[in-house]
């Protein structure tokens, strides 16, 4: 069954014309309940997007949509997780802090969870700003390639892997880090 479908635009650095990341790869998990999540991208442009969630509580017999509140740019890669005691977490990538006119293109790790089946969320910044244009964009995405979130045993919260390039990165055009997002209650 199709749970929809959505274009992938492309999407570019307006500054330099590089694509921005956009591989459009949904993430899904399961609740301890069988419900079912799938978080997808809808970024239409550098200053234009949002993240989707579509839940199911009957198998994927139907299906229910909402936004993440709080997306106003360009978004990509989230991963979604449920933890033990059914919270729903979400981390993406944004661009709603970018400063058009600088010489970085900033991009921050946010989350969101909902103890609520998707009804409500609270929004958290995890890390950043990261600087796109440092790292090896588009050939090579590794800002995002690399990431995934997992709910921790017991309901303690999530663990969260991510890509950073400069600032942060010290070993490379870009590095790998972890954050534990804590706790869904």
């Amino acid at each position: 069954m199709e749970i929809g479908s959505k274009p992938i635009p492309d999407v570019v650095d307006p500054e330099t014309g590089l694509a921005l990341p956009s591989p459009g790869f949904p993430s899904a998990a399961v609740a301890p309940d069988g419900s079912v999540y799938v978080a997808f991208e809808d970024s239409r442009s550098p200053t234009s997007g949002a993240v989707g969630v579509a839940s199911s509580r009957d198998g994927g017999r139907t299906w229910t949509s909402t936004t993440l509140p709080g997306v106003t740019a360009f978004a990509f890669e989230p991963a979604i997780a449920v933890d033990a005691h059914g919270t729903v977490g979400v981390t993406w990538y944004d661009l709603r802090n970018d400063r058009p006119g600088d010489d970085a293109l900033s991009a921050d790790v946010w989350f969101a969870n909902s103890q609520d089946r998707g009804r409500s969320w609270r929004q958290t910044h995890v890390a950043g700003p990261t600087n796109l244009r440092t790292a090896p964009l588009p050939a090579h995405n590794f800002v995002g390639e690399y990431q995934g979130l997992a709910g921790l045993p017991r309901g303690r919260g999530f663990a969260a892997v991510f890509t950073l390039a400069a600032p942060q990165a010290k070993d490379g055009p870009t590095d790998i880090f972890f954050a534990r997002i804590g706790p869904g209650r």
